[in-house]
């Protein structure tokens, strides 16, 4: 591998963690991340209670949630007086550059149990986080629609005011329960 300093490495592995939109991944794969229409900005007010005590109150003890179609934040307490905050709105892709969520512990874990055999360690990586990735998908794609769709806030408040139906959960895709009007 060359750096832009003109420096040069050889490596058994090179990790791309340079996002969804990696420059690395085309060079190993034809694999292309799909963008779903939301863009999203996480962000951290530390020692909030202190430093930021207008929006300590606004969180109150628990979470925020203000949403509307297509665009909302969701702000949550964490510890140590932290706020947790995750900002949505529905742009073109251009628009904002995605977040890769690789699970970097899954990889590390497999180079560990596979220390001498790189193809096999990225088999095993590959093999638990694809199954993941796909759940995660389907998952994100409800509570995207559910937090910023058409039927913003009330999709939300439904999910907690209506019970599931058997077997169902609050979070899961499946459930019609959830959505039902009263």
């Amino acid at each position: 591998m060359t750096f832009t300093d003109g420096t040069t490495i050889t490596t058994g592995l090179l990790v791309g963690a340079d996002g969804a939109w990696s420059r690395v991944r085309p060079l190993l794969s034809d694999a292309t991340p799909e963008y779903i229409g939301m863009s999203g900005v996480e962000t951290y007010l530390f020692d909030a209670d202190t430093l930021h005590p207008a929006a300590a109150k606004a969180v109150g003890g628990g979470s925020l949630f203000a949403l509307a179609p297509g665009k909302g934040f969701l702000t949550h307490r964490e510890k140590g007086g932290t706020l947790h905050t995750y900002v949505m709105l529905a742009r073109p892709r251009d628009w904002f550059a995605a977040i890769d969520f690789t699970d970097a512990a899954e990889l590390g874990k497999a180079l560990a149990a596979h220390p001498d055999d790189l193809e096999t360690a990225l088999t095993a990586y590959e093999q638990a986080m694809f199954p993941r990735s796909a759940a995660a998908a389907v998952e994100g794609a409800f509570v995207h629609e559910l937090f910023y769709g058409d039927d913003a806030p009330h999709g939300l408040i439904n999910m907690f005011t209506v019970a599931p139906s058997a077997g169902g959960s609050l979070l899961s895709p499946d459930d019609d329960e959830h959505a039902a009007e009263d």
